[in-house]
């Protein structure tokens, strides 16, 4: 086994574990823990680690529409121009009692030490533990997807 693999099950071993309490300290705080993976992952250009973090619908297909993206092309983008997405938990939105969060988020550029882009990212809940569906720059297209979650709908968009 490769160290970068083993690095990468480490982490996605302790992100499972930690999240195990999501219910004892609130969607928000649990919510954190997945940004905070996906932080490092996109720093240590660290794909598995990255990838374990989203739902694998979204993690191959662009669920929000025009103004989202492909979580493996949020990493591939990330790791190269050194950006991450940056949450402002104090501004998340709970949905359906804690089984969606919305999550306001700027792109973090740490080269530059500034915010070089914003987008909403909705986390959705499986297995007890947050997890990235997707992500946009148009809040009413990552509403749109969390409603699709919530009511058990086809998650992609419309073409309209």
């Amino acid at each position: 086994m490769t160290r970068r693999l083993a690095l990468g099950l480490l982490i996605t071993l302790l992100s499972l574990f930690s999240v195990g309490n999501a219910t004892a300290d609130g969607p928000r705080s649990a919510a954190a823990r997945p940004f905070d993976a996906i932080e490092k992952a996109i720093k240590a250009a660290d794909e598995p680690a990255f990838k374990v973090q989203w739902h694998p619908d979204g993690y191959a297909k662009n669920l929000v529409g025009g103004s989202g993206n492909t979580g493996a092309s949020m990493f591939r983008q990330g790791s190269h121009k050194k950006w991450f997405p940056k949450p402002d938990l104090t501004k998340a939105t709970t949905l359906a009692s804690g089984d969606a969060v919305i999550v306001p988020c700027e792109i973090w550029s740490w080269e530059r030490n500034t915010a070089v882009d914003a987008v909403d990212v909705l986390l959705v809940k499986v297995k007890g533990a947050y997890v990235v569906l997707g992500a946009g720059e148009n809040r009413a297209q990552v509403d749109a997807l969390a409603e699709r979650w919530l009511k058990k709908r086809p998650l992609p968009p419309d073409d309209k």
